[in-house]
């Protein structure tokens, strides 16, 4: 289930980058900053909550934080009806999570870090540039080895 998650999330929102052509340094370079940004978002769901049955009581997904005070855009149903939830760095720190919104609409979600999570946010970008047949990488929680489409 966890791989459905970043998948899903992620070629929503994460890293774009041309792979036709052999990467440059500053592309390597800026690589290594986005994956930093990328985030786990670990929640926990009571036994009897209604998504318990196809979702079960530990979830897991990735998340992007995507500002300064530790605000992380993930992919709803991963904190749906969660009653806690932590956000794991890739140096294996994890911190404590507040659950801030759930839009039906888009299907993602908001969480709030509960202390500084020491990462640079990830600039938003805008998905108009691109064409039905561009390459892109895509990546989750993982590091490098997260990537996809390379």
């Amino acid at each position: 289930m966890p791989a459905i998650i970043s998948v899903a999330f992620l070629i929503a929102a994460l890293i774009i980058f041309p792979v036709g052509n052999p990467p440059r340094a500053q592309d390597a370079s800026l690589a290594d900053h986005l994956l930093e940004a990328v985030v786990k978002v670990s929640t926990k769901v009571p036994a009897d909550a209604r998504t318990v049955r196809n979702l079960g009581t530990e979830r897991e997904g990735s998340g992007v934080v995507i500002d300064g005070n530790g605000l992380v855009l993930t992919i709803g149903y991963v904190m749906l009806e969660a009653i806690s939830a932590e956000i794991g760095l890739a140096g294996g720190r994890t911190v404590p999570a507040a659950l801030v919104a759930y839009d039906h609409d888009t299907g993602f979600g908001l969480l709030r870090a509960a202390a500084p999570l020491g990462v640079k946010p990830m600039e938003l970008g805008d998905s108009k540039h691109l064409t039905a047949r561009d390459q892109v990488l895509v990546a989750s929680f993982g590091g490098k080895s997260s990537l996809m489409g390379a």
